[in-house]
């Protein structure tokens, strides 16, 4: 006899609702364990990537405030050891927006509807609705970024590696420790968004995860509250990245921005996406 869910979890996806709906043990609650996979952290600061277990046990890193500042500062970069790691393509911008700037840009987003995702998320979408089975796109219920990302996106340009960055998405998702929310490992789209994925990480620390089915280790790279992140080459087309349960231990919002794949370039169907985005005068599709 089937269970009815009390959410929108689908598949293999949970949250905590549905964790206990379906009356499942602690035991299989949440996150998968990292036992048997030696885990790295990213250092902001020497951009490599510092082993902090061997695969022996399960790590027990979580957003304590001191573990996010630390893995950026130079209390803790071991640059020269042996044992470190790089992945190319990940960039953490400290400090990217300031708290008033925090606070104006929450306040502006929660004025719009939030629409209940899998895995106890809340998401809002400024982007044209896609199939990615059949690839195609349809324009028709986009009217632009919104108003308040215009700020966001004048200052990511200013970045000497972000100058020719044209958002056509933003992809709002709300976490909340109370519903158990994550996002599971996964590889964004390649036939429609580019080369770099771009979140700018509001209201908490939190840490995102990267994995390869190819290797034994995972990398924890971590988002500090007002932080920007990168993703790009190796990072974004060959590593998973997602967030685990045990990692959002307060609200936080993210602001993900995509660009379109250079395949879109001097296309009418990319012209247009492009100039209606960059309106600046949308509201959320429902």
């Amino acid at each position: 006899m089937a269970v009815s869910k009390p959410c929108v979890c689908s598949g293999i996806r949970r949250c905590m609702q549905c964790d206990k709906s379906l009356y499942l043990p602690k035991t299989l609650q949440g996150d998968s364990s990292n036992c048997g996979q030696s885990t790295y952290i990213y250092c902001i600061s020497c951009q490599t990537c510092h082993i902090i277990n061997s695969g022996h046990g399960d790590d027990n890193y979580t957003t304590d405030s001191n573990f996010i500042t630390n893995t950026g500062s130079v209390n803790q970069c071991l640059k020269d050891s042996t044992t470190n790691k790089y992945i190319d393509g990940i960039c953490v911008v400290p400090d990217f927006i300031n708290s008033n700037s925090e606070l104006n840009l929450v306040q502006e987003i929660d004025r719009y509807a939030w629409k209940e995702s899998q895995s106890g998320r809340r998401k809002q979408d400024y982007g044209a609705k896609v199939n990615f089975k059949k690839k195609k796109i349809n324009l028709a219920p986009f009217t632009g970024l919104p108003c308040f990302a215009r700020g966001v996106v004048d200052k990511l340009q200013t970045l000497p590696f972000m100058g020719d960055f044209v958002p056509v998405e933003l992809c709002n998702l709300d976490y909340n420790p109370q519903r158990g929310a994550s996002i599971d490992p996964h590889i964004d789209d390649c036939w429609l968004w580019g080369n770099r994925l771009v979140t700018v990480n509001l209201l908490a620390d939190s840490i995102l995860t990267l994995s390869r089915g190819d290797c034994d280790w995972v990398v924890f790279v971590p988002m500090p509250r007002c932080s920007l992140l990168v993703l790009s080459d190796e990072a974004r087309y060959l590593w998973s990245h997602g967030i685990q349960r045990r990692h959002i231990n307060s609200r936080r919002v993210a602001m993900t921005f995509r660009e379109l794949a250079d395949t879109f370039d001097k296309t009418k169907l990319g012209d247009d996406l492009t100039s209606l985005a960059m309106s600046f005068g949308g509201s959320v599709v429902l």
